[in-house]
């Protein structure tokens, strides 16, 4: 019996053919005027259609239903039966369960909410209670599956909407945050005797935790990987379970052509491949000497870039290279990085007893295992070049700085104190851990750079680059970004930290490491703003820029998809002029079939997502799906993905606030009637026609509530609505007074208003004033 309706085990017919009638007393809905029992169900048939892990629904229908002596006029919807166990069951304390059902379980969980996100609906009571872990017979056992016997379904679509029906102040969690608790629960059953745990539960409750770090955070402040990432991530790991660890030596290939545009989700040795960097000139500028702040707007690959830097990249084998010629770049790089996601930073979702404590602790034993690691890449890449002490040197560099880890001493190999110091990191993830750091984190993490110079000829005289990945909102609250940038941007010749992080964040209040003096750009660490240079790349015309600096990143996948056409990006999607777009949209009427068709070509694609390039290659796979074999893919094709791909981001802006989205749509409708008007009024005398396209926002903090003003632009800029472009002056401003101004330029992100207008090269602006802007 659940909150709205009881079900039922049914048999009908001489085959005695089972279902589940779920019924619920019509009287019952007029205490809840927002319920819809037809709506529900036909909502219901829409989203389990072509599914594998959504329940089907067979009928609706309504009866007199006898309870004894009473009848009850009831809605009743007849359900598949699926026979298996609930999954709250299966995470019951006293229920075994193996590392391959653990991880079936997780990839099902994922795939349940792959297909949610398909039909565009949140499941919303994705509780274990509404998850059936069904029984398969041996002929009907799944291929390809890691657990072929079991299927993950889930039931009771009772509260599936189109918005997520998330709070957190009332303790609801979203289909993410539950899929996380799914997770923490499995891994439960993983380590329930810690100190016997395999090598395969090892591994993947390792990965199930760096997932939950994932997902973790609020859905509004996060960009979460697609659930093919994770699904990916968990087989690895457990068919990595039985094998030498060098995963480094696998080939690339792209299952999907979007396939980890999430950095985070990809593998380190990969990068190379797929990065996109002019003779390396942003590589160089964020490799210098002292501590450094990556900054940019999401999607500008500033993970990728960073990830570039880590030891796993700079030692991959580039094209069957000979070994020789890895050592050689190794010495010329004079530097080892060793990355790390602020995802480390967080405590088990939901768990409440978890004391606020120091996060260097994590940070340092996260990057301790990271340096082991980077051994056993060098050590696969030429066994000559590790030193025979390099197992106690950093045995001793982490024992020595975090209390109650001394059975580091006593590993055999480097191989075993890996697993040592890996089975520590879990530990310090979950409460009731027993470790501390016992001097100050700048002596640790100088302590652990100099132990791994002395593992290897190659690094005496290199600096070890701390890469700390996403210092942002997704994770942390402000307070504790301040804390950790105050803390980590300290000075040393032999080691420094590099981090990437919101454009905001350099607004805080950040003080040097001794917590006494602001601190000063320039002085105390370097910015390297990506998101500007990408922005600026994809604006400048010429080789090497604007499209052909899209069509490179493109080209790169393209030669790891093997399912990707045999023609170049901009021959699949062919090009038009920007302004013959505008011209386009001027003459046509809204509704007319001329407008159904403008948005295409390489160009099109390339400033429309305003430097972010997530957005570039999610919307290059959509029109990759629907194309057919004639090229370029009809213009009317292209317009319908670039429309259906804005409608989603729209969507997600819905999901997270709708005036955000209020905004979004207000800009775009305001810059196309300009747009539309600034084409129909006559060119001067003499002159050429021109055509008027309002892309930046000028905002002018003079008056009013100062901090209501900076949180909306700190928002609108998270959300991705407007992308920063520059502070401190405005052209062409027509007041000025005596008092301080904070003055700000924004760029509108066209993805959200791509149904409205098209981007040409700046021509105008709007402009916001003081309580305007409240």
């Amino acid at each position: 019996r659940g909150f709205y309706a009881a079900t039922y085990v049914t048999e009908r017919g001489p085959l005695g053919t089972k279902s589940v009638l779920k019924v619920s007393p019509k009287k019952f809905f007029a205490f809840f005027p927002d319920k819809d029992f037809e709506a529900e169900c036909r909502t219901h048939v829409r989203v389990a259609s072509g599914t594998e892990h959504i329940v089907d629904i067979r009928d609706m229908f309504d009866s007199e239903v006898i309870f004894r002596d009473t009848k009850i006029p009831c809605h009743v919807a007849e359900l598949e039966y699926i026979e298996g166990q609930l999954l709250a069951d299966c995470l019951s304390p006293d229920h075994h369960i193996s590392t391959k059902t653990a991880a079936q379980i997780a990839i099902d969980l994922f795939k349940i909410r792959e297909e949610l996100q398909k039909k565009l609906v949140y499941h919303n009571d994705l509780h274990a209670e509404n998850i059936i872990i069904q029984s398969l017979t041996p002929d009907a056992s799944r291929g390809n599956a890691i657990d072929d016997s079991i299927r993950a379904v889930a039931i009771d679509l009772g509260s599936v909407a189109e918005r997520s029906r998330s709070d957190s102040h009332a303790s609801r969690f979203g289909d993410l945050h539950q899929i996380a608790e799914h997770l923490n629960s499995l891994i439960d059953r993983l380590l329930r005797d810690p100190d016997r745990i395999s090598d395969s539960d090892n591994r993947i409750t390792r990965a199930l935790q760096l997932i939950i770090q994932t997902i973790s955070p609020g859905v509004e402040n996060q960009r979460t990987p697609e659930s093919a990432d994770f699904i990916r991530n968990i087989e690895d790991s457990y068919y990595r379970a039985t094998q030498h660890w060098r995963p480094w030596r696998e080939p690339l290939t792209l299952k999907t052509f979007s396939a980890s545009y999430n950095a985070q989700t990809m593998h380190a040795w990969h990068v190379p491949q797929l990065l996109v960097d002019p003779d390396e000139q942003w590589l160089n500028k964020i490799s210098a000497p002292g501590p450094q702040v990556i900054t940019g707007m999401r999607g500008c690959g500033k993970t990728m870039l960073l990830r570039a830097l880590q030891f796993h990249a700079r030692a991959a084998s580039r094209e069957n290279e000979p070994n020789e010629s890895i050592v050689k770049r190794l010495k010329e790089d004079n530097y080892i990085g060793l990355f790390v996601s602020a995802q480390r930073l967080l405590n088990r979702l939901g768990d409440e007893t978890v004391e606020e404590q120091n996060p260097f602790e994590r940070l340092f034993v996260a990057y301790g295992l990271e340096a082991i690691r980077a051994i056993r890449h060098l050590r696969d890449v030429s066994d000559d070049l590790v030193s025979r002490q390099a197992r106690e040197e950093l045995a001793d560099a982490i024992a020595g700085c975090i209390a109650n880890m001394n059975d580091l001493r006593s590993a055999s190999s480097i191989d075993d104190l890996d697993s040592h110091v890996d089975n520590h990191l879990i530990s310090l993830n979950r409460s009731g851990h027993k470790y501390s750091l016992n001097v100050d984190p700048h002596v640790a993490f100088c302590r652990l750079s100099e132990a791994l110079r002395n593992c290897s000829q190659v690094w005496q005289t290199a600096r070890v680059l701390f890469l700390l990945d996403d210092v942002s909102t997704r994770y942390l609250d402000p307070p504790r970004i301040e804390e950790l940038l105050s803390v980590l941007l300290f000075q040393d010749s032999g080691c420094a930290f590099k981090l990437t992080s919101e454009i905001q964040t350099l607004a805080l209040h950040l003080k040097s490491p001794g917590q006494n003096h602001p601190v000063r750009i320039g002085r105390d660490l370097s910015v390297f703003d990506l998101g500007a240079e990408v922005y600026e790349k994809i604006k400048r015309s010429g080789k090497g820029n604007g499209r052909h600096f899209v069509e490179k990143i493109l080209e790169q996948r393209k030669e790891y998809f093997p399912s990707h056409p045999p023609v170049s990006p901009s021959a699949l999607l062919g090009d038009v002029q920007l302004e013959a777009l505008a011209v386009k949209i001027g003459q046509s009427e809204n509704s007319s079939r001329e407008r159904k068709e403008v948005y295409h070509g390489i160009t099109a694609l390339a400033l429309m997502c305003v430097g972010d390039i997530g957005d570039v290659i999610s919307l290059y796979e959509q029109i990759l799906k629907v194309s057919q074999d004639d090229f370029p893919v009809a213009p009317k094709i292209q317009s319908d993905c670039f429309q259906d791909f804005c409608a989603r981001r729209l969507y997600d802006l819905n999901r997270r606030n709708p005036f955000l989205m209020d905004v979004a749509k207000s800009f775009a409708e305001a810059s196309h009637e300009l747009l539309v008007d600034s084409w129909r009024q006559p060119p001067s005398s003499g002159k050429k026609k021109r055509i008027r396209q309002y892309l930046s926002l000028y905002v002018r903090i003079t008056t009013g509530d100062f901090k209501k003003q900076t949180d909306q632009l700190r928002e609108l800029i998270d959300a991705g609505v407007f992308v920063f472009a520059g502070g401190s002056h405005v052209p062409r401003a027509k007041t000025r007074d005596s008092n301080p101004m904070q003055q700000f330029k924004l760029t509108y992100r066209k993805i959200y208003g791509l149904v409205n207008f098209i981007g040409l090269a700046e021509r105008d602006r709007f402009e916001l004033s003081g309580s305007d802007l409240e």
